[in-house]
């Protein structure tokens, strides 16, 4: 007959370590007395040992005395909160005067609870008790909160990772569909300019060869835009200063679209993002162009703008040219989604894949008539 198996023994949690600090040997002997039962005890008879100890040892909870000699427990505290090593562990006051300033600077310099002397043992167990229950669920959460973040980071990673095979897949299939596709178009362009030297433009034929032809070029184009979409990849991350970028983008914005009746303000403030400059650049560069095709008409200004935030950088492009109609708004960063005679659509979508490559976001808006606004939001992320 087999038999039962003994009972587990309980958990216990390790005990807490207190420090009482107070330069009357009574004091100190009183709260030994009453707490030693139930937690680790450091003591110090003045501020300095006190401090000493608290940097050695990382008490769980400090019983302060005020009033003391060469330093009182107001400066020790403050000195306590100063430190990144003991910043966080809980002071509790021990007073013979209660008067209300006396409580607000002990509040004040960092304490989380006043007693006043003489005091009653059970008042401090009581205090002391509810004190290490609030730092223990502090821990808690914070764990907690550490937790989640390695979830986020894991999570961020795993799409990460998907998006990057999925865009060399895609890359795959447009490297496989520009190799099919592109030397036929080039045959039948070629073909059509060769026929289109041979009949004239009094010739039926000629109307119908210049189509084949402009068909054959924009399938090119297509091509093309679908190929340099899917390489727009940060291969090797790496410091990229934003002000440099914002201005080498301009230069090629400049370069590629007339700007002579355009005005220019641009004020960025100095900011590092860890990524890959041309893809950085490549973005701004369609984001500019953008606003510099709104203005080709009637001229007007572009103003680039980068500020620090609290957990990354804004870069804003903004121009007041025409705006966007709001039924064309929500689908400006599709791919091949475009209202203007020329061009397959692919400016704003490669500025999309441009942020989210620097684990940012791209957000457009506009008022018809009035200005369009193009958002970059990168958060303050290390690879």
């Amino acid at each position: 007959m087999s038999q039962p198996a003994p009972p587990q023994a309980a958990m216990t949690r390790p005990r807490d370590t207190l420090l009482v600090v107070d330069d009357v040997q009574m004091n100190i002997d009183v709260l030994v007395d009453a707490l030693k039962n139930e937690h680790g005890l450091l003591v110090a008879r003045d501020g300095p040992r006190a401090l000493e100890l608290a940097r050695g040892n990382g008490p769980d909870l400090i019983l302060l005395d005020v009033m003391m000699p060469d330093m009182d427990g107001f400066e020790v505290c403050r000195r306590l909160k100063a430190d990144p090593l003991t910043r966080d562990i809980p002071v509790i006051f021990l007073s013979g005067n209660d008067e209300i300033t006396n409580k607000t600077e002990g509040f004040a310099c960092g304490g989380v609870d006043f007693v006043a002397k003489p005091f009653d043992t059970l008042e401090v167990l009581a205090r002391v008790r509810t004190q290490l229950a609030l730092m223990r669920a502090r821990r808690a959460l914070q764990r907690q909160n550490q937790t989640l973040e390695e979830r986020v980071r894991d999570r961020t990673e795993e799409v990460r990772r998907v998006q990057r095979a999925r865009y060399r897949s895609l890359n795959n299939l447009a490297d496989a569909v520009a190799h099919q596709i592109r030397n036929p178009v080039v045959a039948i362009g070629g073909l059509a300019r060769v026929l289109l030297r041979k009949h004239g433009p009094d010739d039926a034929a000629h109307e119908y060869l210049a189509s084949i032809l402009d068909e054959a070029m924009r399938l090119e184009l297509v091509v093309r835009a679908v190929s340099e979409y899917t390489e727009l990849t940060v291969q090797e991350a790496r410091d990229v200063d934003v002000g440099a970028a914002v201005e080498r983008a301009r230069k090629r914005a400049m370069a590629a679209r007339e700007h002579g009746r355009v005005r220019w303000d641009v004020q960025v403030e100095p900011w590092t993002l860890r990524g890959d400059r041309d893809v950085l650049v490549r973005g701004l560069f369609e984001l500019l162009v953008n606003s510099l095709e709104a203005l080709s008409v009637s001229g007007g200004a572009v103003t680039v703008t980068g500020r620090r935030t609290e957990t990354g950088y804004v870069l804003t492009v903004e121009d007041d040219g025409p705006g966007i109609a709001p039924e064309n708004l929500p689908y400006v960063h599709d791919p091949f989604f475009t209202t203007k005679a020329v061009g397959v659509g692919m400016g704003l979508a490669m500025a999309v894949r441009a942020a989210e490559e620097h684990e940012g976001v791209l957000r457009m808006e506009s008022r018809p008539g009035l200005h369009t606004r193009a958002i970059m939001e990168f958060r303050e992320v290390r690879r």
